[in-house]
């Protein structure tokens, strides 16, 4: 899990600069807040948010308390996060709070689980449309060891990963670098479940 999650992050990071550049003629740059909820307790796990690599935030999540994830004041490599959950006392076995945190940085807290994709904080709409901040809202479906954290959201029916995400007739979830990280990030784990698959024969 430690080695894509560093692939992945690699490739986020790319993503970056390439956001910089101008949107498309006929769309504009807005700020994108995401807004994460459960109806289910989570007693056992911490939740933390991890950007740039190495930026880890401990954050609640509960049916009481949404995760709000702004979209303002997170520039440059900060820009895209990723939802990770450790079990509760998982802390206790590092000697510092700097320790632990790159570990979960790194993925590889015993016990870990994220997300299969990541929440940005810009998007693109119609240069007409009049929002300079956009919302999306998603929904813990279940969080286990076999599928990490599975967020969904169903704003017209369907139910979608919250990354790579679609364009669609009002807006684009991330700027079209996120798009092109998201097929490399694919390719990635392609390439490294089947180094792990080699390594198993052997």
């Amino acid at each position: 899990m430690s080695r894509l999650l560093a692939a992945v992050t690699g490739l986020v990071l790319a993503g970056t600069a390439a956001a910089d550049i101008a949107p498309p003629k006929g769309l504009k740059r807005v700020v994108l807040d995401n807004t994460i909820t459960t109806e289910k307790e989570y007693p056992d796990l911490a939740f933390f948010l991890v950007s740039g690599g190495d930026k880890v935030e401990p954050v609640k999540l509960d049916p009481k308390t949404p995760l709000v994830i702004a979209g303002e004041g997170r520039g440059g490599r900060f820009r895209f996060v990723t939802l990770q959950a450790v079990p509760k006392d998982a802390a206790k076995a590092y000697p510092t709070e700097k320790e632990f945190h790159a570990a979960v940085a790194a993925g590889k807290v015993e016990g870990q689980v994220g997300g299969k994709g990541g929440f940005g904080a810009l998007t693109e709409v119609k240069d007409t449309d009049p929002r300079k901040v956009v919302t999306r809202e998603w929904k813990v479906e279940k969080i286990d060891a076999k599928n990490g954290i599975v967020v969904t959201a169903a704003p017209d029916g369907t139910k979608k990963e919250p990354a790579p995400p679609k364009e669609d007739e009002e807006a684009v979830s991330a700027p079209r670098g996120g798009v092109w990280v998201a097929g490399l990030a694919a390719a990635a784990a392609v390439a490294l479940t089947g180094l792990w698959l080699a390594g198993r024969r052997r």
